[in-house]
């Protein structure tokens, strides 16, 4: 049975073929929606995209992905602009919170969905640090401005869960929800 993975991430793409998945990569071209919660949003984003897909590789198994960044149950997005990822890292300075993917797996008409939580702790960021790492780029397309496998990692004082969750694929869970489905 074909894998397809609902999603044109770079960052997951490699991901996924580190961890010795065999699959193909399409855009899920679905729209997105920031719900009443983190998991609410999760499951809705990640099951919508895997749907999506699957319309169109019906004798597959579709994988779709959604991860967050939430303060104080606020979800911080992806920032709009250099300027919105200044706001974004200054307000997640000296502060926990809280990452959430959801994964759902769909084949047919048998699906699975599941979420992963992890919190991540940032030191007190300065003013000089942040404007460097703007300068970068390298927040721009991610989901809270950061990511954990690159410079801002040097931001992070404390990970509580899974690392792969941040990054935003939980393999083993991952793996479980396809065993699921294989059943």
């Amino acid at each position: 049975m074909k894998l397809i993975l609902a999603s044109k991430s770079p960052r997951r793409i490699e991901y996924l073929k580190m961890w010795g998945f065999s699959f193909e990569s399409v855009n899920a071209s679905f729209d997105e929606r920031i719900l009443n919660d983190p998991i609410n949003t999760v499951i809705y984003n990640s099951f919508g995209k895997a749907s999506k897909v699957l319309n169109n590789y019906k004798n597959s198994i579709v994988i779709g992905l959604d991860t967050v960044v939430s303060l104080e149950n606020k979800i911080i997005g992806k920032p709009k602009d250099k300027e919105d990822l200044r706001t974004m890292l200054k307000l997640l300075s000296n502060k926990t919170h809280l990452v959430t993917t959801g994964m759902a797996v769909i084949q047919n008409k048998k699906f699975a969905v599941a979420t992963c939580k992890t919190t991540v702790t940032f030191r007190n960021l300065s003013d000089k640090e942040i404007d460097q790492y703007v300068k970068t780029g390298e927040g721009l397309d991610k989901a809270g401005g950061y990511a954990i496998q690159g410079i801002a990692s040097d931001f992070i004082v404390k990970v509580e869960g899974l690392i792969d969750n941040v990054i935003g694929i939980p393999v083993f869970t991952l793996r479980k929800l396809l065993e699921e489905i294989e059943r």
